[in-house]
Parts: structure tokens; sequence; C-alpha cells
């Protein structure tokens, strides 16, 4: 999947989130992937454990994924640091 800059408010390509308790590992998501335009509107449903408030926090900027690359208003989420996402935190997300 391309992203693509301007008109794309969050994108995510290939997005994966593995965590891991000693021996055990769980995929809340695998491979996902996601384009949202300005203006859309968006619903993320889906039954208990399938990954929706783990997509909601690395959106937020409140985790990173495992892998793949997560976009929200042209700034590639996991390549940045945490003070970076502290503002980006306070600058854009809203409750």
């Amino acid at each position: 999947m391309k992203i693509g800059k301007g008109k794309t408010v969050v994108a995510a390509s290939s997005l994966s989130k593995t965590y891991q308790t000693g021996d055990i590992k769980v995929e809340a998501l695998k491979g996902l992937n996601l384009k949202i335009e300005k203006g859309e509107f968006a619903v993320i449903c889906g039954a208990s454990g399938s990954g929706k408030t783990t997509l909601l926090d690395i959106i937020g900027g409140i985790d990173k994924p495992t892998s793949g690359e997560i976009i929200v208003f042209d700034e590639e989420l996991s390549l940045k640091d945490e003070d970076f996402l502290s503002d980006y935190r306070c600058s854009n997300i809203h409750p």
C-alpha cells in the first residue's frame, strides 16, 4: 500500500503489534493496512481482543508498532522519540 501525503490523515501499512509475556506471544495486530482521508468518517469495530484499542493507542502515539508504518497528520510515528510523541499527543489528541 502506497501512503501519500496531504489528504490522508491516518495511514497504516503492514502494521503489526506483538506483546510478549514470558513464552506467550499475543499478536494484537498483524499486517494491518488502513487509510483514512480528511473528512472521512471511520468506525473501528470487532470482537473483544481483535486489536481495536491497540490500533487507537498506536494512532494516538501512546504505543509503537512492532513492525510496519503508521503515519498520522504526515508524521511517521513509529520513528519518533518519546519527547516528540508527548508533544504530538498534547497538540493533536483531544478527549
